[in-house]
């Protein structure tokens, strides 16, 4: 793995953290030349941090300015894998919810962007009678099957999007201090930022995913995950 990635990613970070936009794109540039390259998938799947790396493919779309819809949807598919691997990788509650609010943060950003490449996966396993989709997933589409990601995401944030601090807290005090902080941030940020938080009550209020359970959503997560996995294995 490129030292180089390991720094580009923590400088977008940093940065993101600091507000400083025009700073911001242009590290997110630098981080972007270092993946896109001949290794650069291995480069992804061997990332320690997946959570962080996952991030960054976020910021690339939030922040877009390259008007370049194919960068798009690598960086929609590469977050989604990453923040999909590191999720299936964690044990604490509480990083479960930080992987759950990037996987949120990440759709919100990138859905539109996801589109293209669940479509393909939803043809080849139609084609292959995969059953870890069911009819309606293959009647209804890539949306349909996204949506339900996002869905099952805000289920689980739910408890730490609270508007009292104290509340959240109270809630969480069995957390490690640095996982306390991440939430407290990310809490601050949908609690602050009204688009996102209309988009996370439309998805929280939507019966439409009601009836179907959190691991069978997610097993359809993992096999997109795993299926771009594979696409990273071959740049």
């Amino acid at each position: 793995m490129s030292n180089i990635l390991v720094a580009n990613v923590q400088k977008c970070l940093d940065l993101h953290e600091k507000k400083d936009v025009a700073a911001l794109q242009q590290g997110l540039f630098e981080f972007y030349s270092a993946i896109n390259k001949r290794g650069g998938g291995r480069d992804i799947i061997n990332y320690p941090n997946k959570e962080q790396l996952s991030e960054c493919f976020t910021l690339m779309i939030a922040y877009d300015w390259t008007g370049d819809s194919d960068i798009m949807e690598v960086c929609a598919e590469n977050g989604f894998y990453c923040i999909i691997e590191y999720i299936n990788s964690i044990h604490t509650q509480g990083e479960q919810m930080l992987g759950s609010f990037d996987l949120f943060l990440h759709l919100f950003y990138s859905k539109q962007h996801l589109i293209p490449k669940v479509k393909d996966i939803l043809l080849k396993a139609q084609m292959r009678n995969e059953s870890v989709f069911d009819r309606n997933d293959y009647n209804n589409g890539a949306e349909y099957v996204i949506n339900q990601f996002l869905f099952l995401s805000a289920q689980i944030i739910k408890p730490m999007i609270v508007q009292d601090k104290d509340f959240v807290t109270n809630q969480f005090m069995f957390f490690p201090t640095q996982v306390m902080q991440s939430i407290l941030s990310k809490n601050d940020f949908i609690s602050t930022n009204n688009e996102t938080k209309r988009y996370f009550t439309n998805t929280l209020n939507d019966r439409t995913y009601y009836n179907l359970r959190p691991e069978e959503i997610f097993m359809k997560a993992k096999f997109v995950s795993k299926i771009i996995g594979s696409i990273l294995e071959d740049m």
